[in-house]
C-alpha cells in the first residue's frame, strides 16, 4: 500500500469509527485506542503532505479521550469527512525546470543566469534564518521564510526547492514544526543539486 492510501484509509477508518459511536457517552478502551493510532496516522499523512485541509486551514484536531462528547465526535467525523488526500511527492523530481524559467523569462538566458545567480546567493542567507528560527522555536518566522524562498524557487524554476519549502510551509500551518529541521536539511541538499544544473545551464550545456 503506497503511503497516500495508508493516510486516506486512516482518515476513513477514524470518521466511521466516530461515526459508529456518535452518540455514545464514553469510548470503549480498545476503540478509544484504536482512534488516537488513527488520528495519529492522519497527523502524519498531512504533515508530509499525502493529505490536506480544503483551503489550506490550519487543523488542530481534538484531544481524543474516552470521554469525548457525541457532539465532538460529529465535529472530528465531519473534519476528517473534509480531508482529501494529495500527490505523493516528498521532493520534486526536477531539479530546475529550465523551459519553463526560460519562458518566464522571455527566452533571455542571460537575464535568466543574472537572477539564478542572485538567487544561489541568497537562499543560504533564507536558511540560515530558518535555522536560527527553529532553533527559536519560531513558527511564524518560518512561515514566512518558506514562505519567501517558496516564491523565489518558483521564479526561477528551482522545482524540488520550491517543493520542499512548500511542504514546510504547508506543514507549519497546519501546526507541526517537528519535522522543519529535517526539512531545513533537504533543502540545503536541494540547493546544492540546484548549484550543479545552474552551472551547466551557465555553461550553456542545459536547456540550450
Amino acid at each position: 500500500m503506497n503511503r497516500v492510501s495508508e493516510h486516506s484509509r486512516a482518515v476513513q477508518e477514524s470518521a466511521e469509527l466516530l461515526r459508529a459511536r456518535a452518540g455514545q457517552s464514553r469510548f470503549e478502551p480498545k476503540a478509544t485506542e484504536r482512534l488516537r493510532e488513527l488520528i495519529a496516522k492522519v497527523h502524519e499523512g498531512i504533515r508530509a503532505g499525502h493529505l490536506q485541509v480544503p483551503g489550506g486551514a490550519a487543523t488542530l484536531w481534538p484531544d481524543i479521550t474516552e470521554l469525548m462528547s457525541s457532539r465532538d465526535q460529529q465535529a472530528l467525523s465531519e473534519l476528517l469527512g473534509s480531508v482529501e488526500p494529495v500527490q505523493a511527492v516528498e521532493v520534486s523530481s526536477t531539479v530546475f525546470a529550465v523551459h519553463s524559467a526560460l519562458q518566464r523569462f522571455e527566452g533571455d538566458r542571460a537575464l535568466l543566469g543574472e537572477v539564478l545567480e542572485i538567487f544561489l546567493e541568497h537562499v543560504p542567507l533564507l536558511l540560515a534564518r530558518m535555522a536560527h528560527s527553529a532553533t527559536e522555536g519560531d513558527t511564524g518566522a518560518l512561515v514566512e521564510i518558506a514562505h519567501e524562498l517558496r516564491g523565489a524557487a518558483a521564479n526561477v524554476g528551482a522545482e524540488s526547492l520550491r517543493a520542499v519549502s512548500e511542504r514546510l510551509e504547508r506543514d507549519l500551518r497546519a501546526g507541526g514544526n517537528e519535522s522543519a529541521g529535517g526539512d531545513i536539511d533537504a533543502l540545503e541538499q536541494e540547493l546544492e543539486k540546484l548549484r550543479v544544473e545552474v552551472a551547466a545551464f551557465l555553461e550553456g550545456g542545459l536547456g540550450a
